[in-house]
C-alpha cells in the first residue's frame, strides 16, 4: 500500500514540479494584473493650527510626551500604496477643536492620489496637557564675580531695566524666585 502511493507521486515527478512552478508564475500574472486592494501604514507629523487660541484665552499647551506623529492605516490599489510615501499626507490639529482640554482630534489628509486611497476612518487625537498662563515681574538684582584689580575700583551697580517680565505656564512660572544678573569684575 505504501508502494503505491510513493509510486504515484513520484510518476512524471517533473511533470508535477514543472505544473507547481507554471501554477505560481500565472498566480503572480494575475495578481499583477489584477492590482488588488491592500492596506498599507503610514506615518507624518502633526501640524498645529491656530497655535495662538489658547493663548487668548489665557492658556498655555505642550504636547504630552514630545510626540507629535500619528501613525494611521490606509487602503487601495496596490500599485498606488507601493508609489506612497509618508510624505504625501498632512496631519493637521486644529487648536479652536480642543476636547476637555486635553486632546486635540488631527484630520489626515491625502495629498496625492487622493480620489484612489482612503485613510482609515478612525479619529486620531494628539494629547495635550494645558494650564494657565500667567506673567509676573521680577527685579532685576545684580551679582558681582571675582575680585576687582590691583588699583581699579568697583563703583555702584545696576541693571537697566530694573523689571522683567516672565510669562508663561503657571508650572513654570511659579518655580523663579528671582532674576539675578552676573558680572564678572575681573
Amino acid at each position: 500500500m505504501l508502494n503505491r502511493i510513493i509510486k504515484r507521486i513520484t510518476n512524471n515527478f517533473g511533470l508535477k514540479i514543472l505544473a507547481l512552478i507554471f501554477a505560481g508564475a500565472l498566480w503572480l500574472v494575475v495578481v499583477n494584473i489584477d492590482d488588488p486592494n491592500t492596506t498599507r501604514t503610514f506615518t507624518t507629523t502633526v501640524n498645529i493650527e491656530n497655535g495662538d487660541y489658547l493663548t487668548s484665552i489665557g492658556k498655555y499647551y505642550e504636547i504630552v510626551n514630545n510626540s507629535n506623529t500619528v501613525t494611521f492605516k490606509v487602503s487601495g490599489k496596490r500599485s498606488y500604496l507601493e508609489r506612497m510615501s509618508n510624505s504625501d499626507f498632512r496631519a493637521v490639529a486644529d487648536l479652536e477643536t480642543i476636547e476637555d482640554l486635553q486632546r486635540i482630534p488631527i484630520e489626515i489628509s491625502v495629498q496625492r492620489y487622493g480620489g484612489s486611497v482612503t485613510v482609515a476612518s478612525k479619529v486620531y487625537y494628539l494629547e495635550v496637557a494645558v494650564e494657565d498662563l500667567i506673567s509676573k515681574p521680577f527685579m532685576i538684582t545684580v551679582k558681582t564675580n571675582g575680585t576687582v584689580a590691583e588699583k581699579h575700583a568697583l563703583g555702584e551697580t545696576s541693571a537697566s531695566p530694573t523689571l522683567l517680565r516672565v510669562s508663561g505656564p503657571a508650572s513654570v512660572i511659579n518655580t523663579i524666585d528671582k532674576a539675578v544678573v552676573s558680572v564678572d569684575v575681573e
